[in-house]
């Protein structure tokens, strides 16, 4: 993907656009240099219960319900964990309707590549608020009509520029990985209440579960 010429959460109505509310809070570190992601072990492709069958889902329309998003940790947490997910990641149609967007340049669940999701941090919804309290091992769930696509969270990378456009890359080589899979990346922004910077979750699927009444893929 081209780093040099788009940032993380943009594209409205063709103008480069930060998706974070730039509120004014006090101390939220908006001088702190980008940390750096710890060291973590990862596998170097994705192991996978999932079928292995690779077939092209329907490409959804901007602003298209495509499924949900789950996070159990949240739950366990006691904060909202199930969130809308919609096609694209545009303002006014997505985000700030408080859904999960899905970067429409990258790939759909269950196809081989990194599944990029995006979402408010604060206002809106504000459904990935708490990303910070995610730990490596924790499940996240996209359930859309014909699956329920199940991945395991490998590495955190807390903080990273709005450039930072590799992170969404169909091998997510940050992460750790160095062979093709099926991937899974989360993003929003940070520190809280800014727009400075992007926090960063990977993950690769564990497991595919058809819906019996979808032809699915």
């Amino acid at each position: 993907m081209n780093t040099g010429t788009r940032l993380l959460w943009t594209a409205v109505a063709g103008t480069t656009v930060a998706l974070c509310v730039a509120l004014t809070a006090a101390g939220t570190g908006q001088d702190a240099d980008p940390a750096p992601a710890p060291v973590q072990s990862v596998p170097s492709s994705a192991p996978t219960t999932a079928a292995p069958r690779q077939t092209t889902p329907p490409t959804p329309t901007a602003g298209q319900l495509i499924g949900t998003v789950t996070i159990p940790r949240l739950q366990a947490l006691g904060y909202p964990y199930r969130f809308p997910l919609k096609q694209g990641v545009d303002h006014d149609t997505v985000l700030n309707s408080g859904a999960v967007g899905h970067y429409a340049d990258t790939q759909l669940p269950g196809v081989q590549g990194n599944v990029g999701l995006a979402a408010h941090r604060n206002t809106h919804g504000e459904p990935f608020r708490h990303l910070d309290r995610l730990s490596v091992g924790d499940t996240v769930m996209l359930d859309t009509p014909s699956a329920t696509y199940r991945y395991t969270l490998d590495r955190e990378l807390p903080q990273t520029g709005d450039d930072d456009y590799a992170v969404l890359d169909p091998i997510p080589a940050q992460a750790g990985y160095t062979a093709p899979g099926q991937y899974l990346t989360l993003t929003t922004c940070t520190p809280e209440f800014t727009s400075l910077y992007r926090l960063i979750w990977w993950g690769h699927l564990i497991a595919r579960t058809p819906h019996p009444s979808a032809g699915g893929h």
